[in-house]
């Protein structure tokens, strides 16, 4: 029985070490993010100077040529640049469900969030970091109105830049606004 304890007391340090390191850690990722929490208004303001968001470049995309008679009837049309189908129309004339229904599967926090969802985000991560690949994503329809007029590269910085230009994009239109032109946007 006695032998076994000087046996004990190495694994014991060297567990506390760990829970040591771990704290620390803790502590240094609480402090980074109570500091970019305090400096992001300035750090924004900053970014958004250096790099401005042109509402212009979130126009609807081309809803193809219409060809209309002289009295205004339309009678043919032809499909857009990136070959779509589209006749944008107002969010009030989608009805109550197709909104509803595109929030619900695609961000069900659309009104919570202000352009990122910091929920998804680790839900996402934890995720892919357990079964070691992409499994799930967490871009917002914000971001996803980014990606399609804005096409970024699929990578960590290309989801930053993205993620940064949909805060803008929240900053500069109404929730109704960014959902309705996404629907009129989304293939």
């Amino acid at each position: 029985m006695n032998a076994s304890l000087p046996l004990a007391a190495p694994r014991r340090t060297w567990f506390l070490r760990l829970r040591r390191a771990l704290q620390r850690s803790a502590l240094a990722g609480l402090v980074l993010a109570v500091f970019v929490w305090l400096s992001a208004p300035f750090l924004f303001q900053w970014l958004d100077r250096r790099h401005p968001f042109l509402i212009e470049s979130l126009e609807q995309p081309s809803s193809g040529h219409l060809h209309a008679a002289s009295g205004g009837a339309e009678f043919a049309r032809r499909v857009a640049l990136d070959e779509q189908w589209r006749r944008p129309i107002s969010l009030t004339e989608m009805g109550r469900w197709l909104p509803l229904a595109t929030t619900a599967i695609e961000d069900v926090r659309f009104y919570q969030h202000a352009g990122v969802d910091a929920r998804a985000v680790l839900r996402a991560a934890l995720r892919n970091v357990r079964s070691l690949r992409v499994r799930e994503g967490a871009s917002t329809l914000t971001m996803q109105l980014v990606d399609m007029t804005h096409r970024t590269p699929r990578s960590l910085r290309g989801k930053a830049v993205e993620a940064f230009r949909a805060l803008q994009v929240e900053r500069l239109l109404t929730k109704d606004e960014i959902l309705e032109r996404y629907l009129n946007a989304v293939p």
